[in-house]
């Protein structure tokens, strides 16, 4: 996982699919609703439960949206 902006010294502590538990000495500056962003090393489970997802560039979302396909996988055999 690697942090940005204000987070660049958190360190990541446990994950689940949609939730990451990160430790900062700059913590009391965060409030609920502020926006962090960083790059998780893998996120398949997470973007496979939405149809779509919104495009960020430099920081800001574009206004883009990409299917999600893997939300019509379907498996054969």
């Amino acid at each position: 996982m690697k942090f940005f902006g204000l987070l660049a010294d958190a360190e990541p502590l446990g994950q689940s699919e949609e939730h990451l538990v990160v430790k900062t000495d700059k913590a009391d500056e965060f409030s609920v609703g502020d926006v962090v962003y960083g790059v998780p090393g893998h996120i398949c489970p997470t973007t496979a439960l939405h149809m779509e997802v919104i495009v960020i560039r430099d920081g800001k979302a574009t206004g883009e949206r990409w299917k999600v396909r893997a939300r019509d996988r379907r498996l054969t055999i």
